[in-house]
């Protein structure tokens, strides 16, 4: 891998490694964390700031290498300047459906410009469907580059943290899933 990857672009290929849909990010925590990736990179690369309020507020155009992010500047746009907080409820709440996949599909296409992602299309009962299965090379070497990371004696970068935090949660939340129905089923066994 040449180019290394964004947070967000880590994020969308760790999560389209558990499911290669878009409308994974349908999930709220996944949206969320799709929403936080994404005005990481945008504060990181100056086009975004806090004002002395704490309001996430525009100060630059979208450059070029950024592109994949214009779902959400243009969504960022529409809004009045807002603690980031309120503007994360606003886009994954309001706008989860269209906004949420424009976003993810960005951010998927420009991981198949990289050779990051393949697209595959597949006729369903419903029409066409895209999927971005991940190459497991790929996942591996993204895998070990954030272990690596985490694991160095240096100062850890903030978009490894967040991206760090945001898989962790999100693991976290599918492990006790898995638990829960392990319980379900082991308390219907007993009962039965």
């Amino acid at each position: 891998m040449e180019k290394k990857l964004s947070v967000i672009q880590r994020y969308v290929l760790f999560a389209l490694a558990k499911k290669p849909g878009v409308y994974v990010f349908h999930k709220d925590e996944m949206g969320v964390g799709l929403y936080v990736a994404g005005v990481m990179e945008l504060l990181g690369a100056d086009v975004a700031a806090l004002d002395e309020k704490g309001r996430l507020r525009l100060e630059k155009p979208l450059p070029a290498d950024l592109a994949y992010l214009t779902p959400l500047y243009e969504t960022l746009e529409e809004l009045r300047p807002q603690k980031p907080a309120a503007a994360a409820k606003k886009y994954v709440a309001t706008f989860l459906n269209r906004r949420m996949n424009e976003l993810a599909l960005s951010v998927a296409e420009s991981l198949e410009r990289t050779g990051s992602l393949v697209r595959e299309e597949r006729s369903g009962l419903f029409g066409e469907t895209v999927r971005y299965p991940v190459p497991a090379e790929v996942l591996n070497d993204q895998v070990e580059a954030l272990r690596k990371t985490i694991l160095s004696s240096g100062p850890l970068e903030d978009g490894d943290v967040v991206l760090a935090v945001l898989l962790l949660v999100n693991w976290n939340d599918a492990r006790k899933e898995r638990l829960l129905r392990r319980r379900r089923t082991e308390r219907r066994r007993e009962l039965a």
